[in-house]
């Protein structure tokens, strides 16, 4: 009965669609929606259609422009993607564990704990006779070295200005060389020239995810923090912008570039 119900959705949407436009390519002019999105669901190929957000806005974008009831058809296709959808099998298989293993297996963590105590008990020793025998040296050089210390001491007190006027130097210096080292962040630009598409930008480095839409004549601007990636999902209508370069690609399916500061590499068309 579903599927039934979304068969007769979708074959209303392109009698409507059929009824108006002569072509696919008018409606998708007129209607600034991709025409991969409508390929794909004229041809129930349901891999093909981007996530479920995307397809309702899409959904509800067209039933608005052919006076359709856009709540029903997205229920409807709703329930026949849902249908189409494979859920693998999780398959448990009992694992064994070797009694012999573990045996060994206590057997070496006692032994190492064994090993690590002795080795922290003859640390302690040898500690504590450095210290007994720098005491003992301490004790015979004071005496010799007192006078040492009362020059050093005299020295110390007439360069002391000279030295707190030096630390204010190194500051100084050292905050302006901070200052120089903040670096600007690679910036891509991405601008929709004729017509809309959805895009899916991520950074790992930073753990950064988001998505939307740019719309025609939008710019949107991506900070490139290490290696990232974007996916577009119409990418013959926009123009990327990055590095004093232009990138342009062919194609109305969904795209998957790769953006490093070294540039755009595509990873999967």
């Amino acid at each position: 009965m579903e599927g039934n119900r979304c068969e007769a959705k979708i074959k209303e949407l392109f009698e409507a669609i059929y009824g108006r436009y002569s072509s696919l390519e008018e409606f998708v002019e007129d209607a600034n929606v991709p025409l991969s999105f409508l390929e794909a669901l004229e041809r129930r190929n349901w891999e093909s259609l981007p996530e479920m957000v995307y397809v309702k806005a899409f959904l509800k974008k067209i039933c608005v422009k052919l006076g359709l009831d856009a709540e029903e058809m997205i229920r409807a296709v709703s329930e026949c993607v849902s249908d189409k959808e494979i859920k693998p099998e999780i398959v448990s298989i009992p694992v064994k564990r070797s009694t012999l293993r573990v045996g060994i297996g206590k057997f070496t963590f006692a032994f190492v704990l064994v090993l690590l105590l002795l080795s922290a008990f003859f640390v302690y020793k040898i500690l504590r006779v450095g210290r007994v025998v720098g005491k003992a040296a301490k004790v015979t050089t004071n005496s010799s070295n007192s006078t040492a210390e009362a020059t050093v001491r005299v020295s110390t007190a007439v360069n002391s200005t000279e030295r707190v006027g030096d630390s204010h130097k190194e500051i100084e210096g050292k905050s302006e060389t901070r200052k120089a080292e903040v670096v600007q962040l690679p910036k891509l630009v991405v601008i929709s020239k004729d017509g809309v598409s959805w895009y899916r930008w991520s950074c790992p480095d930073i753990n950064l995810k988001k998505q939307g839409f740019v719309n025609m004549g939008e710019k949107k601007e991506f900070s490139v923090n290490g290696t990232c990636r974007i996916k577009l999902g119409n990418p013959e209508v926009v123009v990327l912008e990055f590095g004093g370069k232009e990138y342009s690609y062919s194609g109305n399916k969904p795209l998957l570039l790769e953006v490093s500061p070294s540039g755009i590499n595509v990873v999967r068309r």
